[in-house]
């Protein structure tokens, strides 16, 4: 099932729809298509995160999702700061 997801997406991301900018049709109708990817992409940290042993998995696992909310933070800001300056 997961192939399937990375199949579709790889597939959603070669279309001509998804290249086309903000406003036009071919915009939202990306969602669905690379949404169900991130599952996926889960699973596989997971995974790399497994190759660290089992008693450090769990920290690897807990810096990753830490580190990702940091990112996601600091690309908040910049768009913040990109669009008030």
């Amino acid at each position: 099932m997961a192939v399937d997801r990375l199949r579709l997406g790889a597939r959603a991301g070669h279309g001509r729809h998804v290249l086309k900018g903000h406003g036009e049709r071919g915009a939202e109708r990306r969602g669905p298509y690379l949404f169900p990817v991130a599952s996926a992409v889960a699973v596989g940290a997971i995974g790399a995160c497994h190759a660290f042993g089992r008693r450090w998995a769990p920290a690897a696992g807990t810096a990753l999702v830490a580190g990702m909310m940091v990112f996601g933070g600091l690309c908040q800001l910049f768009v913040f700061t990109a669009y008030y300056a």
